[in-house]
Formats: structure tokens, C-alpha cells, sequence
């Protein structure tokens, strides 16, 4: 009985062991579509869910975390730098970069914003160069102003949030969008839209954008790849289920109960959340590296990161 005892003792504390060793693990990750490839591990981990690019660039630099998921090009651009250490892991989000207009405005194919206006977000972000780059592959003038952030663009486009159809002259006729904000636009305001994927304009659905960096000298390094097929296996579960997926999240997080069911379940198909393993995939992310290059010298200082970014 003792001997007994003593194995259930021993198991339930190599249980808490790895349990503790599991939550020790620290993420940072950007709310919004990142935040949501992460959803079903939010309490497996220590996630912490940031706004904007600034406290990943510090977390890139000091090493304050063991995982950072952070856009593919600031990534590499601290690397180039030598002021980031981290490691490309893994590529989790693509293309989800989108023109909008409402029901009532033509937006068939790209040709209909020829001497139109567009209200943009984030100049020489990459939602921006790959507008630009579309615009200029279909040898399409437009014009574009901008905002900080697409949560600046929504409130101009949507106007009277209580009456749709209430359509200031002020409103832009089309604007640059993303998942989750397209969703919230039809289904949190009821508005009818037009929806043109930019990714498919440029005949190009693997546009690389959030990436997972991972830290060489992190004290749980070897636990890592677990980590990282934990990671796998949830994008697996969200594509294959956006529905069950967004049942089960939605009250793990803060950011899942605003968005709500319906919101989560709805962005998924649109997100292209995906997941392909960095190092089997160097052709993708140097093509992308010298599309930055070639748009603009500046933003990689017209390098492309060695070999031994990779993990």
C-alpha cells in the first residue's frame, strides 16, 4: 500500500513538474489575428498579448521573452541591425490584406479605383506595400491618405454607427482592411460590402507577415519545438473548425469576449492563418525580403538575412 502511494506521489509530481515547466514558458504575441492562431494555448503558457510594434521591438532586443511572434520584416530588420538575436521559427499568418467599399460603390476588380481615393493605414507598413505594389501591377492611379492604424480607418468608413445607411459626405468610398475588422464591419454594423483580396489581384495568397521568433538562449530552448507543434496543431484545429475553435476560446482571453462567437468564427477563412516551418521555407521569405528591397532600399537596408536567421 505504501509502495502504492508513493508511485501516485511521484507521478502526481512529475505532472506539476511539467505543468510548471510548460507555464514557465513565456510568449509575446500582438493581439489581433496572431493572438487568435495562439487562442487555445492562452493557458498552457505565459502569453502576454501586446497593442502596436513598440513593445516587441524591446522584447526582440532585451530577449525578455522565450517565443515572440512579431512581423516577419521587423524580425529580420533587427537581425540585420545585430540588435535582435532571435531566430526564425516559424511563418503562422499570411496575405490578409483587403480593399473595401460599400455595396452601393463598384469594386470588382482593382480597375474601379483608377482616380479614386483610398483611406490606408500604416504608410510602408505591409499592408501598404503590398496595396501599392497591387495598384502598380495593374497600372492603377489612386490616390492614398492614411491613418495610423486601421482602428483609426473604421470609425471614418462605418460613420454612423447607429444607422448604416446614414452615409456622411466625409465617408471614404474605399479603404484598406483586415480580419478581424472586416467581420466586425458586416456582422457588429450590419453594413453590405464589397470585398477585393489583394493577395489574389497579385496572384499571391503566401504573402508572409506574422512570424515566430524564437530565443537561442532561452532556458527552456529544448522545450521548444513541443511548443511550436503545440502551435501547429492549434492553426490545424482553427482551419478545420472555425466554429468548435471559436466555441472554446472565446472566454480564454479578454480580446476573444470582445470580439465575441460569431466575430472569430466569421474572420477565420479570411485571416489565412497558416502554419509553415521557417527553414523549409527560405525560398517564400527571401522572396518577400526582396520585395521590401525593391520597394524600398530603407526598410532591410537592401539585405536579406544569412542562412543562419533560421532555426
Amino acid at each position: 500500500m505504501k509502495k502504492i502511494l508513493c508511485l501516485m506521489i511521484l507521478a502526481f509530481a512529475l505532472m506539476g513538474c511539467e505543468f510548471e515547466d510548460k507555464k514557465d514558458i513565456s510568449i509575446l504575441v500582438p493581439s489581433g489575428i496572431p493572438l487568435l492562431a495562439f487562442g487555445d494555448l492562452v493557458d498552457e503558457y505565459q502569453i502576454e498579448a501586446v497593442v502596436g510594434p513598440d513593445l516587441l521591438v524591446s522584447g526582440l532586443i532585451t530577449k525578455s521573452h522565450d517565443l515572440i511572434i512579431a512581423p516577419l520584416n521587423l524580425g529580420a530588420k533587427l537581425y540585420l541591425n545585430n540588435s535582435s538575436t532571435y531566430k526564425l521559427a516559424a511563418l503562422i499568418t499570411f496575405g490578409n490584406t483587403y480593399l473595401v467599399s460599400r455595396k452601393g460603390t463598384p469594386l470588382e476588380t482593382i480597375q474601379d479605383l483608377e482616380s479614386e481615393e483610398i483611406l490606408a493605414y500604416g504608410r510602408n507598413a505591409v499592408p501598404d506595400i503590398i496595396l501599392r505594389k497591387a495598384l502598380g501591377f495593374a497600372n492603377v492611379n489612386a490616390r492614398i491618405c492614411y491613418q495610423s492604424g486601421i482602428d483609426e480607418v473604421i470609425p471614418f468608413f462605418v460613420g454612423n454607427p447607429e444607422d448604416p445607411y446614414d452615409i456622411p459626405e466625409t465617408t471614404p468610398k474605399y479603404i484598406l482592411a483586415a480580419e478581424p475588422y472586416l467581420s466586425k464591419l458586416e456582422l457588429d454594423y450590419g453594413l453590405d460590402l464589397n470585398i477585393l483580396d489583394l493577395q489574389e489581384t497579385l496572384g499571391d495568397c503566401l504573402i508572409p507577415q506574422a512570424a515566430v521568433f524564437i530565443n537561442p538562449e532561452s532556458e527552456h530552448y529544448e522545450s521548444l519545438g513541443e511548443v511550436l507543434e503545440k502551435v501547429r496543431e492549434n492553426i490545424s484545429s482553427l482551419n478545420g473548425n472555425p466554429k468548435g475553435y471559436a466555441q472554446r476560446i472565446v472566454s480564454k482571453h479578454q480580446y476573444f469576449k470582445n470580439l465575441g462567437t460569431r466575430t472569430i468564427e466569421h474572420c477565420i477563412p479570411r485571416s489565412n492563418i497558416n502554419y509553415l516551418a521557417a527553414r523549409g521555407n527560405i525560398d517564400l521569405c527571401e522572396g518577400f525580403f526582396r520585395m521590401l528591397n525593391d520597394y524600398d532600399p530603407n526598410l532591410l537596408g537592401g539585405q536579406i538575412p544569412d542562412r543562419d536567421f533560421y532555426e
